[in-house]
């Protein structure tokens, strides 16, 4: 993804089009689980597998019948094209001749690239303790019945596709990235600490599926910062160990999560143990936006 979008779009492009991608992840659930929910019912589980290679295959014929890695060297581009591409990307040096070393040491040594793999740590941990914990807690601790809870499911998915949307368009008239993630992760944190405390379950409800949106809204940003903040050179480097240590990590959130509630014995303590994680998030974001990102 970080590769092909830096190659493929000029700067004040990117925010669309790390948001077009990356809304792909909010509505493939969105039809994909209805759609195989019937095909199971209608045609069993086995034929399942065969209909979801059939449907890999679609892309990879895609990719490999229109998509190269460089604009120059797609067969069917424009000069006009090419040159405004080319006029709206950073200036860099080739490195293919560097050593492995040399195309990472602007990923090592560079800390604000860390303190945006700390900010996307905490995304991700916010967003896999809330998708994993929200069900059982509206549930258990807010007493929605099982006809509800289909609805509210699927909120938090439903307002991830416009949020992403939103958020391409946003990061590319802006100009900059760290503002838009601190003030997301803020409001992030303040949709799950009312969402926690409120009365109305309701209320609560759309605030923590609200939470989601917000954290789920700075998925493009994050990427749009990291594509003008690392060189092309070390692009690869720099997208596989931030999605690595976010993911890797962020994997142990829902269990952290459980062990608060143990300890508190209530679901609020496990909650609130995310408003902090966002609150780690704002002042890494905030950094960033002192550094002029």
């Amino acid at each position: 993804q970080s590769v092909f979008i830096k190659n493929w779009f000029p700067k004040q492009e990117r925010g669309r089009a790390n948001a077009a991608w990356i809304v792909g992840q909010s509505v493939a659930p969105a039809i994909a689980m209805p759609f195989f929910t019937w095909w199971i019912g209608t045609h069993g589980w086995r034929s399942n597998f065969f209909l979801c290679a059939a449907l890999g295959l679609i892309p990879l014929w895609l990719l490999w019948r229109y998509v190269a890695d460089k604009p120059e060297q797609h067969k069917s581009i424009s000069e006009q094209e090419l040159a405004y591409i080319k006029a709206g990307q950073e200036t860099e040096s080739a490195g293919n001749s560097e050593s492995f070393m040399l195309r990472v040491k602007p990923v090592i040594t560079n800390y604000c690239y860390w303190l945006l793999v700390l900010w996307y740590l905490c995304l991700q941990c916010l967003y896999w303790g809330m998708i994993t914990w929200l069900p059982t807690y509206l549930k258990s601790a807010r007493g929605f019945s099982w006809a509800e809870m289909g609805w509210l499911a699927s909120l938090p998915f439903v307002l991830s596709i416009f949020s992403k949307a939103a958020a391409g368009i946003f990061v590319d008239k802006i100009g900059r990235s760290a503002p838009i993630l601190m003030v997301l992760m803020f409001f992030a944190g303040v949709s799950i600490y009312f969402g926690t405390i409120t009365e109305h379950k309701y209320m609560s409800a759309v605030l923590l599926s609200f939470a989601v949106a917000f954290c789920t809204m700075g998925t493009p940003v994050a990427w749009t910062l990291l594509q003008g903040m690392i060189p092309g050179k070390s692009i690869s480097a720099a997208s596989g160990v931030m999605n690595g240590v976010a993911n890797g990590l962020s994997s142990l959130s829902p269990v952290f999560i459980g062990l608060f509630i143990s300890i508190t014995g209530t679901y609020t303590g496990g909650l609130l143990c995310l408003v902090f994680i966002s609150a780690i998030a704002v002042v890494s974001a905030l950094i960033l936006t002192i550094k002029k990102y």
